[in-house]
């Protein structure tokens, strides 16, 4: 992925992405 996009990858990243989709969070946790 490009190098821009990393911040996306972390767990703080997520828990704003994916706070209505608890599910997707952890399945991209369980994915590292």
């Amino acid at each position: 992925h490009p190098a821009s996009r990393a911040i996306e990858l972390t767990p703080r990243e997520w828990k704003t992405k994916f706070a209505d989709t608890p599910l997707k969070s952890d399945l991209a946790l369980a994915g590292q």
